[in-house]
């Protein structure tokens, strides 16, 4: 798992370097894929908390005058018990150890901040959104193919 945290973040850090990308930083995208390795029901939950924090969180900075680390307070706190309630209710599907990681609930907060600021319009939107599931594709990818090599799948 160490490899592949530190494969991505050489892969954040080349995209940030290339293409001034930043969605989650360069930690964000590779814990993600450890915990999906875990159990792959955190994808969907992490897909649903994300976009709602977007939603959420713009309809708040747009009636209120919320921008810089405030707003970022109001996506990670959107986050955080968005998907804790996520969690909650599939708490049935999800591996009792993924539940108790705690810090997984503010990714989804920071990559719905980070797009929010890097999206002035559709097509910059959609590139974030191309790029966080290409990022994620390739890490996962790598994590992937380590496990086959050491001979366990996940």
């Amino acid at each position: 798992m160490l490899l592949t945290l530190l494969f991505g973040f050489i892969i954040g850090f080349y995209l940030y370097e290339v293409k001034r990308f930043k969605v989650g930083g360069v930690i964000a995208i590779p814990i993600l894929v450890i915990y999906s390795l875990q159990d792959m029901v955190i994808l969907p939950i992490f897909v649903i908390s994300a976009i709602a924090c977007l939603v959420i969180a713009r309809i708040i900075a747009e009636k209120t005058l919320l921008y810089g680390r405030r707003l970022l307070y109001c996506f990670l706190a959107i986050s955080i018990i968005g998907t804790s309630i996520i969690i909650a209710v599939t708490s049935h599907l999800i591996d009792p150890l993924v539940q108790e990681m705690v810090v997984f609930t503010i990714f989804p907060g920071i990559i719905a901040y980070n797009i929010s600021k890097e999206s002035y319009d559709l097509n910059s939107a959609a590139e974030s959104v191309f790029l966080v599931i290409v990022y994620f594709m390739v890490v996962y990818l790598f994590a992937q193919s380590l496990l086959m090599l050491a001979g366990g799948f996940a």
